[in-house]
């Protein structure tokens, strides 16, 4: 498979394991152009123990990082879905604004916010699924706030994973994009596949 079908003067060749036809090839391989395009910005960081659950090819919200700090930081105090903040953070007005909170496991959820009754208090819309730790026995529920369009900046696809003797990991990756997807299902150039009813070539 070539793309653009016409070729190019930098070609980039590209071998899959575990693609077993036309149809799947196509799309792995519109995934990697689309990703040569598209990725503009390469993370490397160093993240506790639990960034082994990290995997390869899939998005993670990096929460607490050099890349973007400045409304993010760890939960101090909670009262119900009252929470204050370490760091002071701004609302944009007409805008949705939310948490990332960082799990355990090293996955994240997302929770809806409105302002507090000051700077570095935030009101939540639910009940975040594990309960916010602000003990001193173990690392504070990180956070990262910030309306949608901050959020999507921090997703990064992870490139690898690699455990060190410190009991860190060192994560690479590269910015996230939904267009990297763009082409998903999108019926191959010159083939012709069955829907299951026809020949396949009407």
């Amino acid at each position: 498979i070539t793309i653009p079908e016409t070729g190019g003067l930098k070609t980039e060749t590209y071998d899959s394991k575990g693609i077993r036809n036309y149809k799947q090839a196509f799309w792995a391989a519109n995934r990697r152009h689309q990703k040569n395009i598209l990725k503009k910005i390469s993370v490397s960081f160093s993240a506790t123990e639990e960034g082994i659950f990290a995997l390869p090819n899939r998005a993670i919200s990096v929460v607490k990082g050099s890349r973007m700090a400045t409304y993010d930081g760890y939960i101090t105090a909670v009262n119900g879905l009252t929470v204050e903040l370490s760091q002071p953070v701004k609302f944009t007005s007409g805008d949705d604004h939310s948490l990332v909170l960082k799990r355990r496991d090293g996955g994240v959820q997302s929770v809806k916010v409105t302002p507090g009754s000051h700077d570095r208090q935030v009101i939540m819309a639910e009940v975040p699924q594990e309960a916010i730790y602000t003990g001193n026995s173990a690392l504070k529920t990180e956070f990262s706030f910030g309306n949608e369009a901050r959020h999507n900046a921090q997703m990064i696809l992870v490139s690898t994973v690699d455990p060190g003797d410190d009991r860190t990991v060192k994560i690479t990756g590269f910015n996230y994009d939904k267009d990297f997807y763009k082409f998903d299902n999108v019926p191959p150039f010159g083939r012709a596949f069955s829907n299951g009813f026809d020949n396949g070539f009407n």
